[in-house]
């Protein structure tokens, strides 16, 4: 019996143990998509993306794979050296980033019910649970009434994002 006991303490405090750190890997993979937002949004200057990726590697650096940790210290030195985001990407091989196709303005965007659905789907995922939610939402609406509008849509991108970041926080 007390042997059943041991092991059922040893099993509880593995769980606890995993979870503790699958939250960890997941609010690191979090913070490494929120910089690599931050790279697309033309709002922010080199250092802001510098701060951006020393505070993961500072905060996130043993919680996540080796490849993020060595993106994220390429891209300070890149920045520090005054690249850009697309120079830093062809030198290593951008072959594999697709450009998107060029659309017609006047093309319609699909028939009224798609429409409406999709509007229906941006209300879900607006309409806030919480308080904490709530304030993701004014963040995120403050963000994209900033936007440019010669770079509406890297922008919005970037807005969105930070709104997801912001979400994962409230959990």
């Amino acid at each position: 019996m007390r042997l059943v006991g041991v092991a059922f303490l040893f099993f509880v405090a593995a769980i606890g143990g995993c979870g503790a750190s699958l939250r960890y890997a997941d609010q690191s993979a979090a913070y490494f998509e929120y910089c690599h937002a931050a790279e697309r949004d033309p709002r922010l200057g080199a250092e802001e993306r510098i701060a951006c990726w020393e505070a993961f590697l500072e905060s996130w650096a043993l919680e996540t794979e080796r490849q993020r940790t060595r993106h994220a210290q390429e891209r300070i030195a890149a920045l520090h050296r005054g690249e850009t985001l697309g120079a830093f990407v062809e030198e290593r091989g951008g072959d594999w980033i697709i450009e998107p196709e060029a659309t017609d303005i006047e093309a319609p965007a699909g028939s009224e019910q798609e429409r409406e659905e999709l509007l229906d789907e941006e209300a879900r995922l607006r309409s806030p649970s919480s308080s904490c939610e709530a304030i993701c939402e004014l963040r995120f609406l403050k963000c994209e009434a900033a936007c440019p509008e010669e770079h509406q849509n890297e922008c919005r991108a970037a807005c969105l994002a930070e709104r997801r970041f912001c979400q994962k926080a409230c959990t």
